[in-house]
């Protein structure tokens, strides 16, 4: 009865979500809350200093790192929120958001705001394959974000801008509460033993 049960209601919480690429904010947002994810990191650039910044560039107090072959600065104030810092980069050279040393990034949903003047492609590499969305060019500020089905992983991301300006700011990445993730971690054991 208690195993009925407990598929259940990981079924319920399962169903309520699945992989995505989203281009706005307010709907990532929803997304995360209707996974049941909470903030791991983020990071705004504000405690940068300006100018030109270490390859690769830790972000998220420690968390991940940028990579990239170009150079990259601290600029302020930023088109995306005028008076802010942000990241902005070479155009035309690819770089990659990972875990510090090349690890994972072990994230459940990352998101950020972005720039660019012309089209390129992001790249969200996960634990069961590869999602993209194209850069949209032009002069507004704009926003990309994945967030993946219940036990998927963002491993890193990658993106190769256009010839011209490209920025970030305002990064998101969360994980599964730590009820959430107990909730999965019995429904992989429950799975795993009605297998044999």
């Amino acid at each position: 009865m208690e195993r009925i049960t407990l598929c259940a209601i990981v079924a319920c919480v399962a169903g309520s979500a699945h992989a995505d690429i989203f281009t706005d904010r307010a709907s990532y947002d929803a997304a995360v809350a209707a996974m049941g994810l909470t903030t791991a990191w983020d990071e705004d650039f504000e405690g940068f200093a300006l100018g030109s910044v270490a390859v690769p560039t830790i972000i998220g107090g420690g968390a991940a790192e940028i990579v990239r072959a170009g150079t990259a600065e601290i600029i302020d104030p930023s088109p995306i929120a005028s008076g802010q810092a942000y990241l902005g980069v070479e155009g035309g050279i690819g770089e990659i958001i990972q875990g510090v040393g090349g690890t994972s990034l072990g994230l459940s949903a990352f998101g950020f705001d972005y720039f660019s003047e012309l089209d390129g492609m992001y790249n969200f590499s996960t634990s069961t394959g590869v999602e993209s969305a194209p850069m949209t060019p032009g002069g507004l500020p704009l926003f990309v974000g994945w967030v993946g089905e219940p036990g998927e992983i963002l491993e890193f991301v990658d993106y190769t801008p256009g010839t011209s300006a490209h920025i970030l700011d305002n990064m998101s990445a969360a994980v599964p509460a730590p009820g959430t993730a107990m909730l999965f971690a019995m429904a992989g054991v429950a799975a795993s033993r009605r297998r044999r």
